[in-house]
């Protein structure tokens, strides 16, 4: 779990963001209200996300061996592989994200999925939780990550290949267990910076959307333990309760009138 900093005052109520937390803290002195994002505890009319943790505690031989046997194959492809380099970048720039964020926008129109949220990997970037990974072939880039460093664990928050752009079928393999290959690595690196889990980053579990399942197929051939996380605010005094009312009014007539 961990906190960004608190957000502006909305007509003098105090609020705050928290990511990741495993439970909801009803006690927050100085704050009315509390947005939770990916909590692990449910609040009533909160946003459910299903994700897939992997353990990290485990040997790094039995976390691979845990995978699906066609996953697994993949990223021993990979292993003594000397064209592929991949380099994790902590601290990235905003011109770093800038241009991250418009690869992966244009990877996302193309596959139908919806652009990234700017305003929060910009928040994310200043509070020093964002890492980027980058994968290159023979020189050639071929895929970037945006990971989000939580206190317990780690997750591939975006992310976008070049596999749009080929049509070799050799080519799209090799992206293809060079992805699988990345997320093996980013366990590891992870592992030992001591992190517990590595979350696969959700699933969409929506079985007649073909692009949606293609994304869990390759998620889920990891073996990860499925868990749900929660977005909602959380109020805490009277005025938190009268912010939430509001908020709640607004949003259904925003979409009202747009629909």
């Amino acid at each position: 779990m961990f906190e960004v900093a608190a957000r502006k005052k909305w007509f003098f109520v105090n609020l705050k963001d928290v990511y990741y937390a495993p439970a909801i803290n009803k006690k927050e002195p100085g704050y009315d209200a509390v947005y939770y994002f990916f909590c692990r505890e449910p609040y009533k009319n909160s946003k459910g996300y299903p994700t897939a943790i992997i353990d990290l505690a485990r040997d790094e031989n039995i976390i691979l061996q845990s995978f699906r046997l066609t996953t697994r194959r993949a990223v021993r492809k990979m292993v003594q592989d000397s064209a592929l380099q991949v380099i994790i970048d902590e601290g990235p720039s905003a011109a770093q994200l800038d241009n991250f964020l418009k690869n992966y926008d244009d990877f996302t129109r193309q596959k139908g999925f919806s652009s990234a949220g700017r305003h929060r990997m910009t928040i994310l970037r200043e509070s020093n939780r964002l890492k980027l990974i980058t994968a290159s072939y023979s020189g050639e880039k071929l895929l970037q990550r945006l990971m989000v460093e939580d206190t317990d664990k780690v997750i591939p928050y975006y992310g976008y290949t070049t596999r749009l752009q080929e049509y070799d079928p050799a080519k799209l393999q090799l992206i293809s267990r060079i992805s699988k290959w990345v997320d093996y690595y980013s366990m590891l690196y992870w592992k030992n910076k001591e992190k517990k889990y590595y979350d696969l980053g959700g699933l969409f579990l929506d079985k007649g959307d073909k692009a949606s399942q293609q994304v869990d197929h390759y998620k889920q051939g990891f073996r990860g333990e499925l868990i749900e996380e929660y977005d909602f605010v959380y109020p805490l005094t009277w005025k938190g309760h009268l912010f939430c009312l509001a908020r709640n009014f607004f949003e259904r007539n925003f979409t009202r009138n747009r629909d």
